[in-house]
C-alpha cells in the first residue's frame, strides 16, 4: 500500500510541476515585451527591466509564499522610476533601489503589511477593473495591427487610436489569436485540453505558424520586425552600476529610495489581496512574509543594476488563467525569462506582439467583465459600486494610486456616514473547554476588517464558535465576506459555528 500511495503523491507532483512549467512559459512570454516596455517608458535601457523580471522569479520567490503572485517590473513604478532616473546619477540611482528594498523590509518588521486590512473590496476590485481597461486601450492597437505613426501611406487607424498604419498580416494574428483563446474558454473539449495545454500557449504557438506561413505564402501579409518582439542586438549584458557606499547617503537616493519602496510595497500588497481573490482555491498571501521577499528582491536589484520590482496584476493574473497552480509558477517565468534574455533572443523576432496583444486583452477583459460591474451594484449601490467605480475611473484616467486612494476616501466617507451615532462591538471570549463567543454589535464596516480578522485568528482548530450577532444593526459586504471566508475556512480547520443571527436585516 505505501508503495502506491507514494506513487500517486509523486503523480501528483509531477503534474503540478508540469502545469506551473507551462503557466510559466506562458507568463514569461507576456512578461518579455512588458519588461522592456515598462524600461524603456521609465527611461531605462531594456536590460533593466528584463533582469528585474528575472529577479521577480528567481530570487522573490525563495523568501516569498504567495501562491500564484509574480514580481516584476510594474507599470504602476514608471513616473517615480523615471523622475529618479533623471534626478540621480546611474549609481545614486542604483542605491536608491536598494533603498527602496531596504525601506520594505523595515515596513515587514513594523507589520506595515497589515495596511492591507484597510482596503475594502470595491477598491481592490475596481483597482483591478481599471487596470483591465487600461491593457484594453493599451493592448487594442497592436491586436489590430496598427502602428502609431505619422506616415501617411497605408490604411489610417481610426479614433481612438490616432494616425497610424494597419498592417492586415498582424491584424489578422491578433484577431485569430483571441479567437483561439476564446474557443479556449467556451467549448468543452477544448477546456479539457487547456487542463494541460494553456489557451494563451497554444495562441501563441499558433501565431508564430500563421506568421511564417504569411511570410511563405502571402509576402504582402508578412509582418514588419516592429511588430514582433524583439531585444538589443546580441541579447541581453549584464550591467553592474558601481554603488558608491559613502558614509553619507544622498538625500536625493535616499528620498526617492524610500518613495518607491512604499508605493511598491503598497501596490504588492494591493496585488496580493486582489490575486487571493482570484485564486480558485482562495488561497492567502503571508503579506507579512510578501514584504520581506520584495524588499530581498528589490535589494538583489539595485545590486546588479535593475529597475525596482513589486508583486504585479496582470502577470499574477496571466499566471491564474494559465492554470498556475504554485509558486514555481514564478521560478519557471524567471527561468525561461532567462533563456529568452540570455540565449535565445535572436528566437523571439519569430512572436508576433499581436498575439502577446491578444493575450494581454484576454486578461485585460476578464478583469473588467461586465459581471463584476452588476456584481457591485447589486451588493450595494451607495457602499459598494460607487467607490468601485471612482477607482477604476481614478486608475484609467489618472494613475494607479490616485485611483485607489479616491476609492478609499469615499469609502472612508460611506462607512463614517453610515457609522454615525452607532457605537460597535466586538469581542471574542474564550472558555477553558474550547468554546467561544465572538460578540458584534452595532455597525460593521471594512474599517473593522482588521479588527475582526484578528479577532477570528484567535479561534483553534477543533473549537466551538458561537458568534452573536443579535445585536448588529449594520453590516457592509466586506464584513459579510470575512465572516463567509471564516466559515469556509473553520471547516477545514475543524471548527464548529453556530451563528444566532441579526433582530433586523442587515445591508450585505
Amino acid at each position: 500500500m505505501k508503495p502506491s500511495r507514494f506513487s500517486k503523491a509523486t503523480l501528483r507532483r509531477l503534474i503540478i510541476l508540469r502545469r506551473d512549467a507551462t503557466a510559466g512559459l506562458v507568463v514569461a512570454l507576456v512578461a518579455l515585451p512588458l519588461c522592456i516596455g515598462i524600461a524603456i517608458a521609465s527611461d531605462l535601457p531594456p536590460s533593466a527591466g528584463l533582469l528585474g523580471g528575472i529577479i521577480g522569479g528567481l530570487v522573490v520567490p525563495i523568501v516569498s509564499r504567495s501562491p500564484l503572485g509574480i514580481s516584476a517590473p510594474a507599470a504602476g513604478l514608471i513616473v517615480l522610476v523615471s523622475n529618479a532616473v533623471h534626478e540621480l546619477s546611474p549609481s545614486e540611482f542604483t542605491l536608491s533601489v536598494v533603498i527602496a528594498g531596504a525601506t520594505q523590509l523595515i515596513l515587514g518588521l513594523l507589520r506595515g503589511h497589515t495596511i492591507s486590512h484597510f482596503i475594502p473590496t470595491p477598491v481592490i476590485y475596481g483597482m483591478l477593473a481599471g487596470i483591465g481597461g487600461i491593457v484594453l486601450l493599451k493592448q487594442a492597437p497592436q491586436v489590430l495591427g496598427v502602428i502609431q505613426t505619422s506616415v501617411s501611406e497605408g490604411l489610417t487607424a481610426p479614433l481612438p487610436f490616432g494616425k497610424g498604419t494597419i498592417y492586415i498580416g498582424a491584424a489578422l494574428i491578433g484577431l485569430f489569436s483571441l479567437a483561439v483563446l476564446i474557443c479556449w474558454e467556451t467549448f468543452p473539449l477544448l477546456k479539457k485540453i487547456g487542463k494541460w495545454l494553456p489557451g494563451p500557449l497554444i495562441a501563441v504557438l499558433l501565431s508564430v505558424g500563421l506568421a511564417l506561413a504569411f511570410s511563405v505564402l502571402f509576402p504582402a501579409l508578412n509582418l514588419p520586425a516592429s511588430m514582433s518582439v524583439s531585444l538589443p542586438d546580441g541579447g541581453m549584458q549584464l550591467h553592474f552600476a558601481p554603488l558608491r557606499w559613502e558614509s553619507n547617503i544622498p538625500l536625493a537616493s535616499f528620498k526617492h529610495g524610500v518613495l518607491i519602496g512604499i508605493v511598491a510595497a503598497v501596490e504588492t500588497l494591493l496585488s496580493a489581496e486582489a490575486i487571493s481573490k482570484l485564486d480558485p482555491l482562495g488561497r492567502p498571501t503571508p503579506k507579512r512574509r510578501e514584504l520581506f521577499a520584495q524588499g530581498v528582491g528589490n535589494i538583489t536589484a539595485g545590486l546588479i543594476g535593475a529597475m525596482p520590482i513589486a508583486q504585479v496584476i496582470i502577470r499574477s493574473s496571466t499566471a491564474i488563467q494559465a492554470g498556475g497552480y504554485s509558486r514555481f509558477t514564478a521560478f519557471f517565468d524567471g527561468f525561461f525569462l532567462s533563456i529568452f534574455s540570455f540565449l535565445l533572443a535572436s528566437q523571439l523576432k519569430y512572436i508576433p506582439l499581436a498575439s502577446i496583444g491578444a493575450v494581454l486583452t484576454f486578461v485585460g477583459y476578464k478583469l473588467i467583465r461586465p459581471a463584476i460591474f452588476r456584481r457591485f451594484y447589486e451588493r450595494g449601490f451607495t457602499s459598494q459600486f460607487l467607490p468601485f467605480i471612482l477607482t477604476l475611473l481614478g486608475v484609467v484616467f489618472i494613475d494607479l494610486l490616485s485611483g485607489v486612494l479616491m476609492g478609499l476616501a469615499l469609502s472612508v466617507f460611506i462607512s463614517l456616514w453610515k457609522s454615525y451615532g452607532h457605537k460597535s462591538l466586538l469581542t471574542l471570549t474564550g472558555e477553558n473547554d474550547g468554546r467561544y463567543i465572538l460578540y458584534i454589535s452595532g455597525n460593521l464596516t471594512f474599517l473593522h476588517k482588521e479588527q475582526l480578522l484578528r479577532q477570528l485568528s484567535r479561534v483553534p482548530p477543533q473549537a466551538y464558535l458561537n458568534i452573536d450577532l443579535r445585536e448588529l444593526k449594520y453590516a457592509d459586504a466586506d464584513v459579510s465576506d470575512i465572516l463567509a471566508d471564516f466559515q469556509r475556512e473553520a471547516a477545514r480547520k475543524k471548527i464548529s459555528i453556530t451563528i444566532l443571527p441579526p433582530q433586523q436585516k442587515t445591508d450585505k
